[in-house]
């Protein structure tokens, strides 16, 4: 099997239309096919591009295995009703940043299992629990669920491989494409490790354009290319994830995108997990992520020794800096608003890694 062969080569870049970058051959090995599939890596602005997408997607993805290991964490527990007032009032000043005397609540008794969420409702100028919030690639809809139990009232979410549209309560799950929904604004379109699996990702910015409101904000999650994971592992990246991920961007390739679509970028929080490097580590070794003939996934963790799994978190604490980190969530609002546009790095367009090296 080649690995990579770096290969210099005239490819034509679907983002910024250069034509100058090496060519990669990148095996399946989430679920261990080992099928190979050839990429790019556009010279100019970074980005990682599958040069021929498959002619059937649906068929890389084994039902009901792909989402396995995206847990969302619980809630914390309901009790009395005073309490769970309470509760939902330190919920609110972490979600939305504001209120004096919950904020002094919340940072007495935090709640860590809505970070995420404070996260990424933290830099919108009009977040509140009657937003109109859409999940793009929203699988089961556990993240709509979490938000509906927070309060959040007005949630749809979109998956063209639901099988069939349902409702519940507030929760509105459609059977269909991005691209396919009827006219709507919404206050908050986010894709959590959804972008990456799109492959037009151009249009479908320009979709978000066209749904957002005003004071609307895009928040997506992805992987990124980086001088941390993907020059250390190179085509055993996990996050490759060939051939389901059709673009893995650079915060250049993200610029581009974004402003050919009438947006900006007005956040970035990168993000580093062990698992990354665990999986990678995996994937150097031959050995793939899950066993679609399993009817449960082995814990990862489980699957090395101790100082092996703290040398990853190591890693992925090392690599937590713009420019390292393998993951990124990118905040982003029309042109027009009334926000500043973040500093972009430079692309990693340098070769990455060719050796399976041990990561330590």
């Amino acid at each position: 099997m080649t690995d990579n062969g770096n290969k210099r080569q005239s490819l034509h870049c679907r983002i910024c239309r250069n034509e100058a970058g090496t060519r990669y051959t990148v095996r399946e090995m989430m679920f261990g096919s080992r099928l190979t599939f050839p990429y790019f890596q556009c010279a100019a602005c970074g980005c990682l591009q599958l040069i021929e997408p498959p002619a059937d997607p649906a068929a890389h993805y084994p039902s009901g295995g792909y989402y396995a290991y995206d847990a969302q964490p619980p809630l914390l527990p309901a009790t009395t009703a005073g309490r769970q007032w309470l509760k939902r009032r330190r919920d609110a000043a972490i979600l939305f940043r504001r209120g004096r005397i919950f904020s002094c609540l919340a940072r007495r008794y935090p709640n860590p299992g809505i970070a995420d969420l404070a996260a990424m409702l933290g830099h919108h100028p009009r977040a509140h629990y009657n937003m109109q919030i859409l999940d793009v690639g929203c699988g089961s809809g556990a993240l709509l669920q979490r938000l509906h139990d927070l309060g959040f009232q007005s949630l749809t979410g979109v998956d063209p491989y639901l099988g069939e549209s349902r409702t519940s309560g507030a929760v509105r799950l459609l059977a269909d494409r991005f691209d396919s929904l009827p006219p709507q604004r919404y206050d908050l379109i986010m894709m959590h490790h959804a972008f990456e699996h799109m492959e037009s990702p151009r249009r479908v910015l320009r979709q978000v354009h066209s749904r957002l409101r005003p004071s609307g904000q895009c928040y997506i999650r992805i992987p990124i290319v980086s001088r941390g994971p993907w020059k250390t592992f190179g085509v055993d990246w996990a996050e490759i994830d060939a051939p389901r991920h059709y673009f893995l961007h650079s915060e250049r390739s993200m610029q581009i995108l974004a402003e050919s679509a009438g947006l900006k970028i007005v956040h970035i929080a990168y993000e580093s997990e062990a698992f990354t490097y665990a999986a990678s580590e995996l994937y150097r070794r031959d050995i793939p992520l899950n066993d679609p003939q399993q009817s449960e996934p082995t814990p990862l963790e489980s699957r090395f020794e101790q100082a092996e799994w703290q040398a990853f978190e190591q890693a992925a604490q090392r690599d937590l800096r713009p420019g390292w980190a393998g993951r990124a969530a990118f905040t982003l609002a029309l042109a027009s608003a009334p926000l500043a546009s973040v500093e972009i790095p430079d692309p990693p367009t340098d070769t990455a890694s060719d050796k399976r090296t041990q990561q330590g």
